[in-house]
């Protein structure tokens, strides 16, 4: 598997569930996640860029990257993909899901 492969989404009860990999940690960078970048309401595609900050411990090398877990509770329903970026706005993973997913409840 490859980190552009490892991207997945779903709707869950809470929102939007989306994980994935990546080895694009700049130096003295340990820890990713993901802010939302904007809508595209005609192809249903929401973009998420990643976002790197140092956490309490030096950064250790490739070989050490966690998982990128986030969960997305104001994402509209009419989404039917993710797409991710890089700081410098490069596409490092796109998800479609099944428009037969199961949709956020409502409260």
């Amino acid at each position: 598997m490859t980190f552009r492969n490892s991207w997945r989404a779903s709707w869950e009860a809470d929102g939007l569930h989306i994980s994935g990999t990546t080895d694009l940690f700049p130096n003295d960078f340990s820890t990713v996640q993901l802010q939302f970048e904007s809508d595209d309401r005609v192809t249903g595609v929401r973009t998420y860029r990643l976002v790197f900050s140092r956490d309490k411990e030096p950064f250790c090398g490739k070989d050490l990257i966690g998982p990128v877990v986030h969960v997305d509770r104001s994402a509209p329903e009419a989404i039917r993909a993710i797409r991710v970026v890089s700081p410098a706005g490069v596409e490092v993973g796109r998800v479609p899901f099944d428009r037969a997913a199961p949709r956020p409840n409502k409260r």
